[in-house]
């Protein structure tokens, strides 16, 4: 719910009182009143954009911070098949003698 503070304080500015004939609260005093009461929205309504831009920045903190997890996950998982690929093949000579195997194939066709 979004609190119109401006509305508000302009309300406050421009009420007025019916006066009786009997006795009843003195003017100022009650302007006084007023006056502190406007000033507190106002306090209050700097609060709520100060604390609704620190939740925009720190949105914006996390997004980032998720994009930086992400691309961390990525590099993980290519790792991991890395991994996965060297377990598989074996870690002896055998790869690498295929690796020469295929090139050496490839320099006899070119020849």
């Amino acid at each position: 719910m979004q609190i119109n503070f401006e509305q508000i304080i302009k309300e406050i500015l421009n009420k007025k009182f019916e006066t009786k004939i009997h006795a009843g609260y003195d003017p100022d005093d009650v302007d006084m009143f007023f006056d502190k009461v406007i000033n507190y929205v106002k306090e209050v309504n700097k609060l709520e954009q100060n604390v609704s831009t620190e939740i925009s920045n720190l949105n914006k903190i996390i997004k980032e911070n998720e994009k930086v997890l992400l691309d961390k996950d990525k590099v993980i998982n290519a790792l991991r098949e890395e991994n996965n690929l060297l377990k598989k093949e074996g870690y002896s000579n055998n790869v690498l003698a295929k690796k020469i195997a295929e090139i050496e194939e490839k320099i006899d066709k070119s020849k």
